[in-house]
């Protein structure tokens, strides 16, 4: 018993010590030392050349380190990336030991990042949907290698985000918390080629550039390139869904399996995507 009173006593004088200690500058340790390429993507999803690819591209858009204790865009971009891989806490990010600020820092770091990466340049580098036949090809070919189906250019659906808004008719979804309708097209190998976050619910469809570019290559005479969609989409010439009843072993059966197999590409994408974990909980806040 005298030992646990030992015990605890000494660790109250340490959580006294370590509360009241003076504030210093930290030093957290550089990942791109210490870890290896494996352990680095694993912690921030990306590998050390294009981490610093992602680097100098964002640079010009955050703020200038002025002051020794300021940030450096180095940290704030791995700030930002180890909470787009985790789908975690500010809080539990901070206190990564490669990180080592508070959650208000974070917030800021990662507003800064994805402002960043946001600017039209930067983001229509690495989000594009191709408009012409000849660029869609190589689109077109990556699906029929993989699932046999030929024409397609995308997969398309859409992905509840939580978000704080507290415009009631707009933004409450059936699952009663608030969220915005986030359409995404994704290529066979899940790379994302259009976003729309503009809108609530399903007027986000109507209001989509693509089905502009579909409608105008379809109008010239290429009618052999398709989207895929599920059954809540409106079927169009160049905007393939499934059919509602078949019989099995028909043609119609044999379509459809088809068409799930590979419009399956879009559900993959939504699924890895740090965001569609905090959109699926009932407390979609990831602050602390």
């Amino acid at each position: 018993m005298e030992e646990f009173i030992n015990y605890m006593a000494i660790r109250n004088l340490e959580e006294a010590e370590e509360m009241y200690r003076p504030n210093r500058q930290r030093f957290p340790r550089n990942p791109m030392l210490e870890l290896s390429e494996t352990q680095f993507i694993k912690m921030f999803r990306l590998s050390n050349e294009l981490f610093n690819y992602v680097v100098d591209r964002l640079e010009p858009y955050i703020r200038l380190q002025r002051r020794n204790s300021d940030l450096s865009t180095e940290t704030k971009v791995l700030i930002a990336l180890n909470f787009f891989a985790t789908g975690s806490y500010q809080t539990n990010v901070g206190v990564n030991k490669y990180i080592d600020v508070c959650q208000s820092s974070v917030s800021v770091c990662i507003k800064e990042v994805v402002n960043a990466v946001t600017q039209q340049d930067i983001y229509n580098e690495w989000v594009h949907f191709s408009d012409t036949f000849e660029a869609l090809r190589k689109t077109r070919q990556g699906f029929f290698e993989k699932h046999g189906f030929p024409g397609v250019v995308g997969c398309i659906d859409c992905t509840h985000v939580a978000n704080d808004n507290n415009q009631e008719h707009l933004y409450i979804n059936r699952k009663f918390y608030h969220s915005i309708n986030v359409q995404l097209i994704c290529d066979s190998d899940l790379k994302i080629l259009n976003v729309n976050a503009r809108f609530p619910d399903a007027y986000i469809w109507n209001q989509s550039a693509v089905q502009d570019v579909m409608r105008v290559m379809h109008t010239a005479g290429e009618n052999d390139c398709f989207l895929l969609g599920d059954s809540g989409y409106p079927l169009r010439t160049w905007l393939l869904t499934p059919f509602a009843q078949v019989v099995d072993q028909s043609p119609e059966a044999h379509y459809n399996t088809i068409h799930k197999n590979t419009r399956v590409k879009i559900e993959c994408c939504n699924g890895v995507l740090p965001i569609s974990l905090s959109s699926q909980t009932s407390s979609p806040s990831l602050y602390p």
